[in-house]
């Protein structure tokens, strides 16, 4: 839910991201879901509020099974469609009359690309009507809020400001001095969790043979369906997703095309890093994490024929990969790297099929190399 509110926050504000030096949207975008979580935001308990009273709604209404999907067709809308400080104030800060508005701009959009249209108000689809609760919820919450603290945008966004220029700080002092970054630096933290939410967001968006024409985008986690994969040992025994891979070194999905590989690892990436981002909350040190990193063998490749770990770590940011580029990219990984030996990490490769070898052999060998290690 924090996705929603960050989007929300990020929209309203982003007339005003110029008239701030040194923010640009980028930056503001990549640090709100950080900055709303700190308990001094005014905006701290919005994103647990709405989601007690949409889960409390969506199970009375049996519509539980839809939160996830709803969930993610609000913030593509809110994105597209919401509203910013000064159009929230044209309509005089009515919260109910700004979600329908969104809620209506998003409804003719969708329907003036299809004849029948995709998403109506007040639709019998189950993930429209979680969309619609949530769009509803966030912005009856957000609006009062703004209203009644004019400068809360202008705030979220000076404090990006600051977090930026301390980062940088850190990144420029650690260059000049060679040192080696500090896993328990309260920047460093900041650094690793915002690439934990920013690739929540970027690991969940659809992939390309699901986009037709008309309809809203749909996301990974409304694709969620069992997944059996089948041991190689002596004995065939099927597992479960989350089974396969507990307890295990290394595993390896073989599919045809389009059986779902890439989605499975993708879903194994979010549910570390969604793991990893409870873990912090409840206080944990980086050294405690299994941190996700998800790139394809063609990026590792190009980015370092020699397939090191560093290299793997350095491809999962390739722009090849269509991810949102992030403002602590470049401190992140430095401490990746030159923390590898003290972190743990779950490395994701896809696409083993991209090889220079002409066979699965090749890939094999190299991942088998990294355990080794």
């Amino acid at each position: 839910m924090s996705q929603v509110v960050g989007t929300v926050l990020s929209v309203a504000g982003r007339l005003m991201v110029g008239d701030v030096l040194g923010a640009g949207a980028t930056v503001f975008s990549s640090l709100v879901p950080n900055l709303i979580a700190e308990k001094s935001s005014p905006f701290h308990d919005v994103s647990a509020s709405v989601e007690l009273t949409v889960t409390n709604w969506a199970a009375g209404e049996s519509l539980s099974s839809a939160l996830g999907s709803g969930l993610d067709l609000a913030c593509v809308a809110i994105e597209k469609h919401g509203l910013d400080q000064q159009a929230m104030e044209d309509l005089n800060f009515n919260s109910q009359v700004i979600a329908e508005t969104v809620i209506n701009e998003t409804a003719r959009a969708w329907r003036g690309a299809t004849s029948t249209g995709f998403w109506m108000p007040d639709t019998d689809e189950p993930e429209m009507a979680v969309a619609q609760r949530v769009i509803e919820e966030t912005y009856r919450r957000v609006v009062p809020i703004i209203a009644a603290t004019p400068s809360a945008i202008s705030g979220l966004l000076q404090r990006a400001v600051e977090h930026q220029k301390h980062l940088e700080g850190l990144l420029a002092q650690l260059v000049t001095a060679q040192l080696v970054p500090n896993l328990a630096d309260e920047h460093v933290v900041w650094a690793v969790t915002s690439y934990l939410r920013a690739r929540l967001a970027d690991w969940n968006e659809e992939p390309q043979w699901l986009h037709s024409t008309g309809t809203p985008d749909h996301s990974m986690s409304a694709l969620q369906q069992p997944l059996r994969v089948v041991s190689v040992n002596d004995r065939p025994v099927e597992y479960g997703e989350a089974q396969a891979l507990d307890g295990t070194h290394m595993l390896v999905v073989v599919g045809s095309p389009g059986s779902g590989k890439t989605w499975l690892s993708r879903r194994y990436a979010i549910s570390a890093a969604q793991d990893a981002l409870d873990q912090i909350e409840l206080g944990a040190g980086l050294a405690q994490l299994e941190l996700p990193i998800w790139t394809t063998w063609d990026a590792w490749t190009r980015c370092d024929p020699s397939h090191s770990v560093p290299g793997l770590i350095k491809s999962s940011f390739s722009g090849s990969h269509g991810f949102r580029e992030l403002s602590v990219e470049e401190l992140l990984v430095r401490v990746l790297v030159e923390c590898e030996h003290k972190l743990g990490f779950l490395l994701v490769v896809d696409s083993l099929d991209e090889d220079h070898f002409g066979h699965l052999g090749g890939p094999l060998d190299v991942l088998q190399g990294l355990r080794n290690d």
